[in-house]
């Protein structure tokens, strides 16, 4: 239970600082401790507009090459 609480306080405070444009969606998702992709789920599912910037904009393009190289 506690982790859980934990868990949910690092994504909050995460989503904090994302929506004040502290941090874009990499660093947000590593303040929270979750992954990129789970990090953008999360966004998703409380309706939170995503920040576009120059570094998740290339993260992106970066993502796909790599899995359409595959």
């Amino acid at each position: 239970l506690i982790e859980k609480d934990i868990s949910e306080f690092k994504i909050n405070k995460a989503i904090e600082a994302y929506m004040k444009r502290e941090v874009n969606i990499s660093k947000a998702s590593e303040i929270s401790g979750v992954s990129y992709r789970e990090f953008l789920d999360i966004l998703e599912k409380r309706n939170i507009p995503i920040n576009y910037d120059n570094f998740s904009i290339k993260y992106g393009i970066d993502s796909i090459k790599k899995s359409l190289s595959k």
